[in-house]
């Protein structure tokens, strides 16, 4: 069984692989990120994670790691916004 660190302020679960490359090895990982329920949210915690990598904070592997979790959340606003453009259009000629 994987072990999993909070890492994120929202308290994302990390599997200890994703942080260290290895299973159950690695050291809990801490970075205030910004709230990434917006696209410019998750814009700025990718600015975050990079600068921290940048300055030493991250380990370039923690920080592909936070990096790849703030991606899957990209993604997922995407993929509600999508569906509600097609609900609208689907709406929109339903009416004509």
């Amino acid at each position: 069984m994987e072990s999993f660190f909070y890492t994120l302020k929202t308290e994302l679960p990390v599997p200890a692989s994703w942080v260290s490359g290895q299973s159950d090895r690695g050291r809990p990982v801490a970075l205030d990120l910004p709230d990434t329920s917006t696209v410019a949210g998750v814009s700025e915690a990718q600015q975050a994670i990079l600068q921290a990598v940048g300055s030493g904070d991250l380990l370039p592997g923690e920080g592909t790691a936070l990096a790849r979790i703030v991606e899957a959340r990209r993604k997922a606003l995407e993929t509600v916004e999508l569906e509600q453009h097609i609900t609208a259009l689907e709406q929109s000629h339903v009416k004509t």
